[in-house]
């Protein structure tokens, strides 16, 4: 029973994840499109993105 919980918690987290990879992906698309450059926010915009991976 327990166990089926935390599963099910992971499996809501990736998901939850994979929906923020893509929002920080987008924005870091804009951003650069805008700036025409990968500035320090930028960056910190695809490393929460690529943390996402991690999971």
């Amino acid at each position: 029973m327990f166990e089926e919980i935390v599963v099910s918690l992971l499996a809501n987290v990736r998901k939850l994840c994979r929906i923020n990879l893509i929002a920080y992906r987008i924005a870091g698309w804009i951003w650069e499109a805008s700036y025409g450059e990968k500035t320090s926010l930028n960056n910190f915009i695809w490393g929460k993105g690529n943390e996402c991976l991690t999971y």
